[in-house]
């Protein structure tokens, strides 16, 4: 039995360290997003979905990995370090499949949009390797959540054609603060290994101290909707 569990909690940590409990979460958000909307899913869409998700993150985390070099004490860093080469070509391969299908599955509308927010992404990593993401303007936690809600909105919202009700874009609203929330709290519990590491995050661009305040406002925005 100990040995059972020693394995799945081994599991268990290397499947976050991969990534892949954020790829199910924006699989399971994407599905929520097309049953508001009224809109069909299928496998192909999600399956894109998935590979472009699991492709931003694993790039986002390699590209912390190689400023450390492997001195680190966050598991995920080191891990994307230690595999750091067949990370790095799975990833680009995950990356291009999901274009490669992205032409074949999606119509010419849903591609220039995807295309806009691939040249974001792609923005984003190349200031944010340059300046070290210290500008406050810059402010990794948010952008990484408006890539996430913008990725799981994108097609249903293609499809749906119209501008959405009030309720559906408070339910967006929701989203990216809760997705924005989640990174600044993470934030906050690795402020010391970022901080070793030379990482920018909210709590090292605004203190330690912010994230508490941030949580506390945007949890009060909540609960006052």
């Amino acid at each position: 039995m100990p040995g059972i569990l020693f394995s799945l909690q081994r599991l268990h940590k290397t499947s976050r360290a991969l990534s892949l409990d954020v790829v199910i979460g924006v699989l399971a958000m994407a599905i929520f997003a097309a049953k508001i909307l009224k809109e069909e899913t299928s496998a192909s869409w999600l399956l894109i979905l998935g590979l472009a998700t699991w492709s931003f993150y694993t790039f986002d985390h390699l590209t912390d990995a190689l400023k450390t070099k492997g001195d680190t004490d966050n598991h995920r860093h080191r891990f994307h370090f230690v595999n750091f080469r067949i990370l790095l070509v799975i990833s680009t391969i995950s990356a291009i499949l999901a274009v490669t299908l992205s032409l074949w599955y999606f119509n010419t509308e849903v591609i220039h949009k995807g295309i806009l927010l691939g040249l974001f992404i792609f923005a984003y990593f190349v200031v944010v390797y340059r300046h070290h993401g210290r500008n406050p303007l810059l402010q990794k936690e948010f952008f990484i959540a408006l890539v996430y809600v913008a990725g799981i909105w994108l097609v249903p919202m293609t499809k749906y054609g119209g501008m959405p009700s009030n309720e559906v874009i408070l339910v967006m609203a929701y989203l990216f603060i809760l997705a924005w929330a989640e990174g600044v709290m993470a934030a906050f519990y690795d402020y010391e290994n970022d901080k070793k590491d030379g990482h920018s995050s909210f709590a090292i661009v605004f203190g330690k101290k912010k994230p508490i305040s941030f949580l506390r406002y945007h949890l009060y925005l909540l609960l006052q909707a």
